[in-house]
């Protein structure tokens, strides 16, 4: 694990950040985690606070993490990142923007500003909940609906819900007779996958 770029505060989302300890034992460098400024604030304060503060942490140890507060685009090992305001039902969080890659997960509206800067990518991760609407997250449907919009040479849907069967969503998204069939590559992402950028 080398960095960490954090979308917003969601606890499923940041779960893992307590097992950074783990990774930065082993290191001479802290592990950098780059966010908005008032995210970050939230993470040290509210949810993982034992993690930074020695008087709390009593056994497992301080986690070596260096919060980094975004301020526009950065190089990241040669890689430039641009940080994507988009929306999770009323909340502004951050998808980002790698090279030629996006990724969007947790959203359920994309600022025309933000989509101008979506055209021509190689690969789109977009985050599909499931088949039916949410508030907060875009389903299947919306998720292609992006997809045809901007037309990306490969997109993946991640953040997908248990009641959405991984077989048969990708063959739908090919089927001609399914209502989620794309003439664009789209499949859905998997724990593991490995992306060639």
């Amino acid at each position: 694990m080398d960095h960490v770029l954090l979308t917003h505060t969601h606890f499923d989302h940041v779960a893992g950040i307590d097992d950074l300890r783990v990774f930065t034992s082993r290191r001479r460098e802290s592990i950098p985690v780059f966010g908005r400024q008032d995210h970050l604030a939230y993470l040290r304060t509210y949810i993982y606070h034992y993690l930074f503060d020695p008087k709390v942490q009593k056994g497992g140890g301080i986690a070596d993490i260096d919060l980094v507060a975004l301020n526009g685009r950065f190089l990241l090992e040669g890689v430039l990142i641009e940080p994507l305001p988009v929306y999770h039902g009323s909340m502004e969080i951050l998808g980002y923007k790698f090279g030629n890659c996006a990724y969007l997960s947790d959203v359920s509206k994309i600022p025309n500003a933000t989509l101008q800067k979506l055209y021509g990518l190689d690969v789109l991760i977009l985050g599909a909940l499931r088949h039916t609407k949410h508030p907060t997250h875009f389903n299947i449907s919306q998720a292609l609906a992006v997809v045809s919009e901007l037309e990306p040479k490969r997109s993946y849907f991640t953040h997908i819900c248990h009641d959405v069967f991984h077989e048969e969503v990708e063959k739908d998204l090919s089927d001609p007779d399914s209502p989620y069939c794309s003439s664009l590559e789209v499949h859905l992402a998997y724990d593991g996958l490995k992306l060639a950028l």
